[in-house]
Order: C-alpha cells, then structure tokens, then sequence
C-alpha cells in the first residue's frame, strides 16, 4: 500500500521540532527562575542561621549515665570510663543469675557463637 493509495497512512517525523525542544527549556528556566523568587520573597525577612547558639539549655537534671552510654558533659577535658572496665569485665565472664533455678551468665562471645550456631550447647 502507498501513500496514495490510503492518505491516513504516512511516516512519523524522525525527530522533535526544534521549536518544542526550545520551548521545554525556556518553559523549565521559568519555573525554576518563579520557584526561586518565590522562595526569595518567602524568606527574605528570616535571619541566617549564623552557627550554635550561645545560650545555654534550661535543663534541671542531667544523668551521669544512660545505660552503658556515658552521657557526661566534656567539660573535665579528660576521657571518663566511669565503671566501664567492671562492666566489660562482667560481659567477659562467668557468674550465676540465680543459682537455685539454674541460671547462669555466660560471656557474651560465646552466648553470639551459641546463637548463631558456631558453638554447641555443652
């Protein structure tokens, strides 16, 4: 069949206007030059964030430790353990929970190796 024996038939253009690939872009560059003024004009009047603020927090209590996580100031310019070394001690050892029911504390490396299997239950 050709083109003249069916007029409705007939090959697409092989590539875009020039004048709508012209037009997207000077479409674009105006919404992002409006999005930007408008941003302008919504925040001119609001002061930068020029770094910390110098006034100090209203707080009435603050906890030495949260857990294992010393929660201390750096103000005595020195490295605080508190009582980490007791603790990682205790994560490290033996010792009875209960001794009545059977309920022992095992160090936590082999507690992760019993759990993922690598160990074996004596």
């Amino acid at each position: 069949m050709s083109r003249e024996d069916n007029p409705l038939v007939a090959q697409e253009p092989n590539e875009l206007p020039r004048a709508h690939v012209n037009a997207f872009w000077i479409g674009l560059g105006i919404l992002l030059a409006a999005g930007w003024f408008l941003t302008w004009v919504a925040y001119r009047g609001v002061p930068l964030d020029v770094g910390p603020r110098r006034e100090a927090a209203a707080v009435e209590h603050l906890p030495r430790e949260i857990d294992m996580i010393d929660q201390s100031l750096f103000e005595a310019h020195e490295p605080s353990r508190g009582n980490w070394d007791a603790k990682e001690r205790a994560l490290e050892s033996y010792a009875w929970v209960d001794r009545p029911s059977g309920v022992v504390h095992i160090p936590i490396e082999r507690a992760m190796d019993i759990l993922t299997g690598e160990g074996h239950v004596r």
